[in-house]
């Protein structure tokens, strides 16, 4: 009954016009493998682009939490954040990638070593949020407000 239900969401997701950002943020918050699955399977169908890789990059690692035995759960994280890292090296100044970034490896255990730019991630989205759309500040400030790192009064008003 679970596998039908997933099926049919996903046809309709993938029919129908989504705002990518919202359903790739709702995985991201939720957790939910299945949300996480839903996303990955939208983001599949969509023309490949620097913002669909750094979204797919965040949901794989994300995943790597709800996936069973550590090798697997190693390998998708690595190959999330080794994803991540070639768009920001891309695209260094992209603020919505470092936002992802910050996001992922705030949540990642210390054993993975991923929580080297952090401060710099921080920075980076301090500096640019008065210029950014109001669909990435409206997901930056809900963000901050459970953040370890980033704190709402962090956010330039």
């Amino acid at each position: 009954m679970k596998t039908a239900i997933y099926l049919v969401l996903s046809f309709v997701l993938l029919a129908a016009p989504v705002d990518l950002s919202k359903l790739v943020y709702k995985a991201l918050y939720s957790g939910s493998l299945e949300d996480i699955e839903v996303a990955l399977s939208k983001l599949n169908s969509e023309e490949d682009s620097p913002l669909i890789r750094a979204y797919k990059a965040a949901l794989y690692a994300k995943e790597a939490d709800k996936l069973k035995g550590v090798a697997d759960k190693v390998q998708a994280f690595k190959k999330g954040a080794m994803m991540l890292e070639e768009e920001i090296k891309a695209y260094p100044d992209n603020v919505e990638f470092r936002f992802l970034r910050l996001a992922i490896q705030e949540k990642s255990p210390a054993i993975l070593g991923y929580q080297d730019n952090i401060e710099e991630d921080k920075q980076k989205i301090i500096e640019n949020y008065s210029s950014l759309d109001g669909r990435l500040k409206k997901q930056i400030s809900q963000f901050a407000t459970r953040s370890k790192y980033l704190k709402p009064e962090d956010l330039p008003q």
